[in-house]
């Protein structure tokens, strides 16, 4: 629809023009120029291309895209989205700190956070025919006893337990929407653990468990007020059509990881076991304290942007935490120190890593069986390269190594790279390199750096 489409209908039929069709004219003009505005990117937000810097709603919609550039001359934030029953929370990256890495590294992925309007964690569960009339089960750990009210949905009374699990059965096949209210002393999370003395091992517990009911019926989750943890979501069948986490959430562990988007609050600093493994699109917020092992393995989000973190990022415990994921696009900020044990383990599709000033060492298999890799650029502050970290990258074809001293290499550090691939080192360091134990077997191969 056109401006000269729009005139040629009047012209034409001036003395009977439809005055319903010609608004639906101009309703369709103004759409489809809604985004020559001075939004800055946020134009049609369902089908926006994303670009370096992406504002993600709840649900995964793209609100407001831009390139680096374009984002460091705005002088604030895009406007927050709205929703009936939330309250948003604003980004989970405050302006300053966004500017501040997008400056650095040129990338970043922000979310929305919110809160539900009355404060109740909403439950949206569907129960099929096949499971009507069997108990299903909410698990959960409350600090006060009876400090949970509980709306089944289904116009039952409220109900509380002094526990941590409470059961109800449904007459009928359809949607219900199951509603949890603390108290303002009680502390709650979903979800919850339990010590197992003839394993010596602590066994977790879905938020949905039943006979016959399983997380899979479970579609959307709205977290309210007092949620401290999220730890009950493992079902592999499950998938979120919705999930929304409050600032005041600290920690996330097996949960939220069959989401389409997962958007971690300010407050949330702490990643956990399996949280957000199937997630398309992953936010992670301006400050994480921690990475677990496996914490994020096969995830789907094709960039992450690893905000700037303390050591324990490059510590010992946390292996793994991207293997097999899909991630194609990833930054490893300066503060993480070091990139874990099997950190990118067989991420076979990712093509671009930015590995900042700061970085010391690559630890063993790091970056084994990336087969889409084609370059890898190290800092000069990089000074060890672990066992096999690099082994079946076999289309890796430029490597630059910055460090004027012979960073180390550990043992089948390049196994499978092609014999085309060409090591760049600092100038005045070619002969050394060419000459130390490790890159002695590559000396063939090392090239200065182009000026």
């Amino acid at each position: 629809m056109n401006k000269e489409k729009i005139l040629e209908y009047v012209t034409k039929t001036p003395e009977n023009t439809n005055r319903n069709v010609l608004n639906g004219m101009i309703e369709s003009l103004l759409k489809e120029n809604s985004g020559d505005g001075g939004d800055g990117g946020q134009t049609d937000n369902k089908k926006l291309e994303r670009k370096e810097v992406n504002f993600y709603d709840y649900d995964g919609t793209v609100v407001a895209s831009y390139s680096a550039n374009d984002f460091l001359q705005l002088s604030e934030m895009p406007k927050n989205p709205t929703h009936e029953g939330l309250i948003s929370q604003g980004w989970n990256w405050s302006y300053e700190s966004a500017i501040d890495y997008v400056s650095k590294y040129g990338l970043l992925e922000v979310g929305q956070s919110y809160i539900t309007d009355n404060g109740a964690t909403k439950l949206v569960i569907n129960i099929p025919k096949e499971v009507i009339k069997r108990d299903i089960t909410l698990c959960f750990t409350q600090s006060v006893e009876n400090g949970v009210s509980i709306d089944w949905g289904d116009g039952s009374d409220l109900e509380t337990t002094t526990g941590n699990r409470i059961s109800h059965t449904y007459k009928d096949s359809k949607k219900y929407i199951i509603s949890l209210l603390p108290q303002d002393d009680c502390i709650l999370q979903l979800g919850y653990e339990e010590y197992d003395e003839d394993s010596d091992s602590i066994d977790n517990y879905d938020i949905i468990k039943s006979d016959g009911i399983y997380p899979s019926h479970l579609k959307e989750i709205f977290i309210g007020k007092n949620v401290k943890v999220l730890s009950g979501i493992s079902d592999s069948n499950t998938f979120l059509d919705a999930l929304t986490i409050p600032l005041g959430v600290q920690r996330v562990d097996t949960f939220g990881q069959y989401s389409e988007a997962l958007i971690l609050p300010k407050t949330c600093t702490d990643i956990l076991y399996y949280s957000g493994i199937s997630s398309n699109i992953i936010s992670f917020p301006e400050k994480v304290n921690s990475f677990q092992h496996d914490s994020l393995r096969s995830l789907k989000a094709n960039i992450v942007t690893i905000p700037e973190t303390d050591a324990s990022f490059g510590q010992q415990s946390t292996y793994s935490i991207f293997q097999n994921s899909l991630v194609k696009k990833v930054i490893i900020p300066s503060s993480a120190g070091s990139v874990p044990y099997r950190c990118f383990y067989n991420c076979k599709y990712l093509i671009n890593v930015i590995i900042s000033e700061g970085v010391v060492s690559l630890d063993e298999g790091s970056f084994y069986n990336c087969s889409s890799l084609t370059r890898i650029e190290l800092p000069s502050s990089c000074n060890s390269i672990g066992k096999s970290c690099f082994s079946g990258c076999y289309n890796l074809l430029e490597f630059y190594v910055k460090s004027p001293t012979p960073t180390y290499l550990g043992p089948n550090c390049f196994d499978g790279i092609p014999s085309t691939c060409v090591f760049y080192v600092p100038q005045e360091s070619v002969e050394t390199y060419k000459t130390t134990y490790g890159w002695l077997n590559y000396s063939d191969r090392i090239q200065p750096i182009p000026q």
